[in-house]
């Protein structure tokens, strides 16, 4: 039998109690028992045993924007605490300061701003790696390329060995071992006007033609969209984005609810949003 028995002092399964002094056993990358006390059938595998800590299931990001992930400290919001849109606006300070400031130019150079995103979105996927994350949803803007996840994943993959040959099937091409963190990418879309809508939108569609040809299933999953949120998305946006999505797996992402500066727009079109975005919103909302 090449099934491994692997002992930890903790097991934490979620979906029941946790088990002190338990195990569990994987044979062709399948969890075949778990529980406190090993049957007999199993008693000959070979064991490991693993102290110190405690075995969980793989924990799932279900919505991040890894293009922050340089930031040494959260966003400032100079003078306005706890408000939503004040916050928003740093974040678009933010982002025109990578293309500007940042490079001591007043003309962005595009292949310095691409390679800033790449690095700093792969070093999201190892932070996210790192503290147990195994599944995530990675809310994206233009600039933004596939292969930067899948290059930041290839040192993260074991090398294989004799316990992981164990554990995973092997085939004419060698052990087929899944990938570390299956990434969802989720497209923004924006339309508080329209050229801003055609150009998101054209920007998805781009995307998702260019993952269909060369999509590697065990990194990255199906395309997801992001209508941004109920202020910069209209309920056409949403419609086209729910349409695309339709595809088995398909996801649809939005920011809900984050602030009560959204609930006055959305319930009165009143308040700092509608200050803010005044005369900018050619695309009514629902």
């Amino acid at each position: 039998m090449t099934a491994l028995v692997i002992e930890s002092e903790w097991i934490v399964p979620v979906a029941s109690p946790a088990i002190q002094h338990g195990c569990l056993v994987v044979e062709s990358g399948i969890v075949r028992f778990l529980g406190d006390r090993l049957p007999a059938e199993f008693a000959s595998c070979r064991r490991i045993q693993l102290t110190g800590g405690a075995i969980l299931p793989g924990l799932i990001n279900s919505h991040c924007h890894l293009e922050f992930s340089d930031l040494d400290s959260p966003i400032a919001v100079p003078g306005a605490p706890g408000s939503m849109v004040a916050w928003l606006k740093s974040v678009m300070a933010h982002r025109q300061a990578l293309a500007q400031s940042r490079y001591d130019s007043s003309t962005p150079n595009p292949e310095e701003v691409l390679q800033h995103r790449c690095r700093a979105v792969q070093v999201g996927v190892r932070e996210a790696w790192e503290t147990g994350t195994r599944w995530l949803v990675d809310n994206v803007t233009a600039p933004w390329e596939p292969n930067w996840i899948e290059d930041s994943l290839n040192d993260l993959i074991p090398s294989p060995t004799q316990a992981v040959g164990q554990l995973f099937p092997v085939s004419s091409g060698g052990a087929e071992r899944p990938s570390p963190l299956l990434v969802r990418p989720c497209i923004e879309i924006v339309d508080v006007t329209r050229s801003r809508a055609a150009e998101t939108w054209e920007f998805a569609m781009a995307l998702r033609n260019r993952m269909q040809q060369n999509r590697k299933a065990s990194v990255l999953d199906t395309l997801g969209y992001a209508p941004h949120a109920p202020y910069t998305a209209s309920t056409e946006i949403v419609g086209l984005a729910s349409q695309a999505a339709a595809e088995p797996g398909g996801l649809v992402s939005f920011h809900l609810a984050e602030s009560t500066e959204e609930r006055e727009w959305t319930e009165s079109r009143t308040g700092p949003f509608a200050d803010w975005l005044g005369s900018r919103v050619e695309i009514g909302r629902a």
